[in-house]
């Protein structure tokens, strides 16, 4: 089993929570400046929203439903399929409806959430591919990408949400490889990623099923199978996606300054820079060829959002490793013992005790 730990988070460039407006202003693109570019393109007047993806994006879509309700910009639409995910198509293919939805309804911007059920083998001609192997991210992280290509090609803004804290221990596991995997997409692909993991954590980071509401009442936000969301939940989420969806809205209507981030639409005069290499870098001070490094290899996954990926897993030969531009992760030639001290600071996040004495020791007050 790989053990995935993503460094550093995307943080979308919002400032304040944006109240909903109640009212349709009838002179949205009639403004004295030009108008601005924006992620979702020129101002409109009405945003076609289009939710997708698994039970979570059910519930998702019931929470945007009710905090956009009144907001004469927004008219949201959504298909889920409990179950689903990227990684059995045979099951049910998102690549192959969606072009099917487009033909039937205009979507403006589209809202992603799936993934939940995706911790498991994919299927291929050549045989099951194991979860979690290096193999395993690459096609993942492929089908991510045509989902993405889809959407852009018809110049569909993409909100791509993460994938919230999971309370079964080993769902949470397989469902933190998996978003790592959809962030490092998204954001090589300049679509919006919508932190969620943070906000649905305790202080200490781990799984919570309690939370402020959008009121700021403290309650219950998560369903008892630690899974899904109750309505607070639900409407929380949903906060969270209208907060950046709204923030772009008004970067078109003239009303915020601009940031710079590609838009998918093709008038935006902002372009993509230049993908970079991807460079395997030593981590715990290895020189670079020794040893160590094969078996824990830090990989900077793109430099320009600062983002990284700390693979740890088993693997035979170093051949095995991805090496292209789209590498997620290497494989490593050693595994990691869980019960030493770099596998208890590497699994669980626990810092090797210090010896009594020794100038790392801060227990107070000081033995006699």
């Amino acid at each position: 089993m790989a053990v995935i730990a993503a460094l550093g988070w995307l943080q979308i460039a919002h400032a304040e929570p944006l109240e909903m407006r109640g009212e349709l202003k009838s002179n949205v693109a009639a403004k004295s400046s030009p108008p601005a570019f924006s992620y979702i393109g020129e101002a409109q007047e009405t945003y076609q929203i289009f939710v997708f993806g698994d039970s979570l994006a059910a519930g998702l879509f019931s929470g945007m439903s009710r905090m956009a309700e009144g907001d004469l910009r927004i008219a949201i639409d959504g298909r889920f399929k409990d179950d689903s995910g990227l990684a059995r198509p045979e099951f049910y293919d998102w690549a192959a409806a969606l072009p099917k939805i487009q033909e039937r309804r205009k979507i403006d911007i589209a809202v992603i959430l799936v993934g939940s059920n995706d911790g498991q083998d994919i299927r291929s001609i050549s045989g099951p591919i194991p979860f979690s192997t290096p193999e395993w991210a690459s096609t993942y992280a492929q089908r991510v990408d045509s989902i993405i290509s889809l959407l852009k090609s018809q110049g569909v803004a993409i909100y791509w949400v993460e994938l919230p804290p999971m309370g079964p221990a080993p769902l949470e596991a397989e469902s933190y490889y998996v978003a790592t995997i959809q962030r490092d997409r998204a954001m090589r692909e300049k679509v919006r990623y919508v932190e969620t993991r943070k906000t649905f954590s305790d202080v200490n980071g781990k799984y919570t099923d309690q939370g402020a509401d959008p009121n700021g009442t403290v309650m219950r936000l998560r369903a008892r199978d630690g899974i899904h969301f109750l309505k607070s939940g639900n409407n929380k989420l949903a906060s969270l996606v209208l907060q950046a969806l709204r923030r772009d809205i008004e970067i078109a209507d003239g009303k915020v300054t601009t940031y710079k981030f590609v838009s998918p639409h093709s008038e935006d005069p902002v372009r993509a820079a230049p993908e970079e290499e991807i460079r395997p870098m030593p981590i715990f001070g290895q020189a670079p060829g020794s040893r160590e490094e094969a078996s824990v290899t830090l990989i900077t996954a793109d430099p320009q959002w600062g983002s990284a990926v700390l693979a740890i897993s088993g693997g035979s030969r170093k051949s095995d490793a991805l090496n292209t531009s789209q590498t997620l992760l290497t494989t490593p030639k050693a595994r990691v013992e869980p019960q030493s001290s770099a596998g208890q600071l590497l699994f669980e996040g626990r810092w090797p005790a210090p010896k009594k004495g020794r100038y790392d020791d801060f227990d107070w007050p000081k033995p006699e």
